[in-house]
């Protein structure tokens, strides 16, 4: 490696750490995290084997999933260290994929940081639970930067890499089902030789798809779900332009920057020096970013949707807009151009302030984390109270009136955190099982509780066989966690929480 391809890359290091992780912390779980170290500690690794293999779509993403979490436990520091590598590893494999492209590092280090800035997927960086899908889509990146490759230089062993890479993200996740085509288009484009190897991504699609039809109809887990049309055109043609030009963007932004003003002193001047640095960068950027003209517009477009398409079949979440993100930045780029035109500090001011908001949603995620590791820490220390008692009530509507979790009324409160799954049914039941305490119902109750004295009363009971039915229980027999519990009377066991 040169030495200005190092310093690029320890830039890109740098700038992806600043932006995503400060402060420099992941001390809570997620949801599903919690649940999937209780299946580990209920389910001997040869049943989650045998499980994984009897799944008609993802068998390896589901192993994967509890490998992860038996490795990483609920331990913050191994959580930190997992999260930040496969951060870094996705940026790189970003750079690797542009330089394969583009020919051109200069270029292809201001189209990483553009993927890395604009904040579409900033969910990948909050816990564990996301590092498994970032590998995957650092897996695709790499089937297609080795693909392009070859049809540069040839080589049976680098096609051969390609589709293993491939195969292995495939039945993994089938989010870059399509990503062969795309970078079939790419080679096509450029005039590539050796193109027409693509077909052999054909193969591996079909085993797969036919995985998928055998399983779903010969284990008990049924048929593997097959939306309709009409929710895929939905899906692309409004909910996917949202995460990255709409609503979705700049709600993102705008709570990004409000989180940035309530970092701590030190944060906030570091993160205001890395604003700076940014504004004086933006000129040579737009001097370095290649031009796309009308044509590879077009072609941009149809990738990002292609890229997108086989989320957009069920749902478009921050988590499914990585590899879309990798065709969004040329578009990004070539957006900043024009808009230099009109004024070019314009360009220097929404760099800055892409840093700002990154460094805001960072926030936001480590508090989150505060949060999770304050709710799980009452309930491991209320073990022999929540394990005596017949049901465990957790008071959501009272946490949500002493926390900012959002800027608007949300009818499912404190189900999701600033984008990170807080107090979902099933990451309730993970805490207490994690904690000793398996096989017992949680309740979240998203409106205020009422007590009599024989009794305890929920309007709305959150959880996932019956949302929003009422419920009541007898006092003596129900133990009930919210705010007090949780961060105590004047809030002294939870960390500070921006905005409160």
């Amino acid at each position: 490696m040169g030495a200005r391809r190092a310093a690029r890359v320890i830039v890109l290091i740098l700038l992806n750490l600043a932006a995503h992780f400060l402060p420099f912390e992941r001390r809570g779980f997620e949801a599903d995290d919690y649940n999937n170290y209780c299946r580990t500690l209920t389910l001997q690794r040869a049943a989650l084997t045998s499980q994984a293999l009897t799944q008609p779509d993802r068998p390896l993403f589901w192993w994967l999933n509890f490998e992860v979490a038996r490795l990483v436990g609920l331990d913050a520091g191994a959580q930190l260290v997992a999260v930040v590598l496969t951060s870094t590893l996705l940026a790189l494999s970003g750079f690797a994929l542009f330089v394969e492209i583009t020919g051109c590092e200069r270029s292809s280090f201001w189209l990483t940081a553009l993927f890395i800035l604009w904040p579409a997927h900033h969910a990948l960086h909050g816990t564990v639970l996301l590092t498994t899908s970032t590998g995957v889509d650092c897996l695709y990146m790499a089937a297609a930067t080795l693909f392009l490759r070859f049809t540069r230089t040839g080589g049976p062993a680098v096609l051969a890499a390609s589709l293993s890479l491939y195969a292995l993200s495939l039945f993994s996740y089938e989010l870059g089902f399509l990503a062969p085509v795309v970078a079939w288009g790419v080679a096509r484009a450029q005039g590539r030789p050796r193109c027409a190897w693509a077909f052999t991504f054909a193969v591996v699609a079909l085993l797969n798809l036919g995985w998928r039809s055998a399983l779903a109809s010969a284990t008990p887990l049924g048929p593997v779900r097959v939306p309709s049309l009409s929710a895929l055109a939905l899906n692309t043609a409004w909910v996917l332009p949202a995460h990255f030009v709409g609503h979705i963007a700049l709600r993102n932004v705008l709570y990004g920057l409000w989180g940035f003003l309530h970092l701590p002193v030190g944060l906030l001047a570091f993160g205001l020096v890395c604003a700076t640095l940014a504004w004086v960068g933006a000129p040579q950027m737009l001097e370095d970013l290649p031009n796309v003209d009308s044509r590879r517009m077009m072609a941009l477009l149809l990738g990002l949707y292609l890229l997108a398409a086989p989320a957009a079949l069920l749902l478009v979440e921050s988590r499914h807009t990585v590899l879309s993100s990798l065709a969004f930045a040329p578009l990004l780029g070539q957006a900043l151009r024009a808009l230099s035109r009109v004024h070019h500090r314009l360009v220097s001011l929404l760099v800055a302030i892409l840093v700002l908001a990154n460094q805001g949603l960072a926030l936001r995620q480590a508090e989150a984390g505060r949060l999770s590791e304050a709710t799980f820490s009452a309930v491991r220390d209320r073990h022999a109270l929540l394990k005596s008692s017949a049901q465990v009530v957790f008071d959501l509507a009272g946490l949500g009136r002493e926390i900012p979790h959002t800027w608007r009324p949300k009818p499912d409160v404190l189900r999701t955190y600033w984008g990170l799954y807080m107090f979902a049914p099933w990451g309730l039941e993970g805490m207490l099982c994690d904690s000793g305490i398996p096989e017992k119902r949680a309740l979240g109750c998203v409106e205020p509780l009422r007590f009599t004295a024989t009794q305890v009363e929920c309007p709305r009971v959150f959880f996932s066989a019956e949302p929003g039915r009422s419920w009541s229980a007898a006092r003596s027999e129900t133990a009930v966690l919210g705010y007090e519990e949780i961060c105590g009377k004047k809030g002294s066991r939870c960390p500070p929480l921006a905005g409160r």
